[in-house]
């Protein structure tokens, strides 16, 4: 009989374990999980019936860890997690490679001025959609990058997207009710006629389950600005270019403690990601949200945008759950993240934050170099590739 897989919960307790050690006063130290138990304790209480059931490890893991992390600059002063946590969280990561190449067949059944009907159930409204500049970009090859700056001078540009970023408009929402319907529809008409103004997006999905589409897929959308990305063979830089962009009219974080999307919004992006996918070939590896790929190049902090930087439905969205991937600004440029990043993420964004500290850990270790000064040489790798690209 082969291993068995530890439960979510015993993966919470080893991570939170881990971050106790980080802590060398043994009073602090305990205190410490007592506060974690205890605003666990507080969030189950409070939480409805059916919350509750989906409480897992995770989330009892990220009410305690959010009120203590306090160092100016975490991913530079950890220390290194014990080996059962960086198992488990590659383990993560490999279903997500698993997962990355399956793409449904989903074909084009009618096409009208004003909408597309697809097989799968899919009805996209075009009407108002806008043309921008048609993208152009260059892969990178991962394996090689002494050869990123030659690759600059090539003119064979690829024109077809690569991956699909999720976003949400942080636009104000109100109680999904009968009663506000009104209401509703004429904050969606809103949000649509601002992000059309402003070229925000490809998709825009409503919070009735309606998918606009914003921008023509061959052009470009102003969705991701500063951003990274890569996959098994490539790196991405600066992702309107490259990527799709789908957003929810919605809250990450919404004030009223509702859920971040409902049923028909998810399951509206589902059916475009599954059309989208199909269409340009994307791996499932290439769907990552906003927090995931945002990048400040003025402090080489990860996260300048925090748009789904949790509760994103990986699952039900037939992805690979890519939070469990190692941030690829990370282990590819040296970006690092602060606790403000930390604290609006969840547990399975985290174990991409500690598979990429280790990853840089071990690179910096196999050039006999301190990983301080291996980033320094990686945050120079991306401005050089940033300038050979000219990239703005």
């Amino acid at each position: 009989m082969g291993k068995r897989e530890k439960a979510p919960s015993t993966y919470a307790a080893s991570i939170l374990d881990w971050r106790a050690k980080q802590i060398d006063d043994p009073v602090k130290r305990l205190k410490f999980l007592r506060e974690a138990s205890a605003r666990a304790a507080g969030i189950e209480r409070n939480l409805p019936r059916h919350r509750k059931i989906a409480l897992s490890g995770a989330a009892v893991l990220a009410a305690g860890l959010i009120g203590v992390l306090v160092m100016p600059r975490l991913s530079s002063m950890m220390r290194k997690p014990d080996d059962q946590v960086l198992a488990a969280a590659r383990l993560d990561a490999g279903r997500m490679t698993a997962a990355a190449d399956r793409v449904p067949d989903v074909w084009l059944v009618e096409k009208k001025d004003q909408y597309e009907v697809y097989s799968n159930g899919l009805r996209i409204e075009s009407v108002g959609a806008v043309n921008e500049a048609p993208r152009r970009f260059l892969p990178l090859d991962r394996k090689h990058p002494e050869t990123w700056k030659k690759s600059a001078a090539r003119t064979n540009y690829q024109t077809t997207p690569v991956g699909i970023v999720y976003h949400t408009t942080e636009s104000d929402v109100l109680p999904f009710e009968r009663e506000q319907n009104n209401n509703l529809k004429r904050l969606a008409d809103n949000v649509l006629s601002y992000v059309r103004n402003i070229r925000a997006y490809h998709y825009l999905v409503d919070r009735f389950g309606r998918v606009h589409r914003v921008v023509a897929e061959e052009s470009i959308a102003n969705h991701a600005g500063w951003s990274v990305w890569a996959d098994r063979e490539s790196v991405y830089v600066n992702l309107n270019q490259s990527f799709l962009a789908i957003s929810f009219e919605a809250q990450t974080r919404p004030h009223d403690g509702s859920e971040t999307i409902n049923a028909a919004q998810i399951h509206a992006a589902r059916v475009l990601t599954d059309m989208l996918r199909n269409k340009y070939k994307i791996r499932g590896e290439n769907c990552t949200t906003h927090a995931q790929v945002s990048v400040n190049p003025d402090n080489w902090l990860i996260g300048a945008h925090t748009d789904w930087s949790t509760n994103f439905p990986y699952e039900e969205m037939g992805l690979p759950v890519n939070y469990a991937t190692p941030i690829p600004a990370i282990t590819i440029f040296g970006f690092s993240y602060d606790p403000v990043y930390v604290k609006v993420s969840e547990a399975r964004l985290w174990r991409g934050l500690l598979l990429a500290d280790d990853e840089i850990r071990q690179q910096a270790g196999a050039r006999n170099l301190k990983p301080a000064l291996y980033k320094a040489l990686l945050n120079q790798r991306y401005r050089e590739t940033v300038e050979a690209l000219a990239l703005k």
